[in-house]
């Protein structure tokens, strides 16, 4: 599936492609390919990337918290959900 309008922020983005899996996942394998036509478009992903580095700092940070059990949640929720998004591995990692 090419996907081709790009949003501003990492998670809009991991739902569009959990959405393509919803949807035609079940009974075909799905690939998604994010169609990068234009400079814009390598601005933006270079920007998500900066987001989602930084999302991945504060998860890390959150989960080396001592008496803090949301780590544990969200690689529980992790576990149930898709495992590509990176924020999960993180977590996972983390944990």
């Amino acid at each position: 599936m090419l996907l081709i309008d790009r949003e501003l922020t990492p998670g809009d983005n991991y739902q569009a492609e959990d959405r393509l899996h919803i949807a035609w996942g079940k009974a075909n394998a799905v690939t998604s390919i994010w169609l990068s036509a234009f400079e814009v478009d390598y601005k933006i992903d270079d920007m998500n990337a900066g987001k989602q580095q930084r999302i991945d700092a504060v998860i890390a940070r959150e989960a080396e918290r001592p008496g803090d059990d949301r780590a544990t949640g969200a690689q529980a929720r992790c576990s149930r959900r898709d495992k590509r998004r990176a924020a999960c591995r993180m977590a996972a990692r983390s944990a």
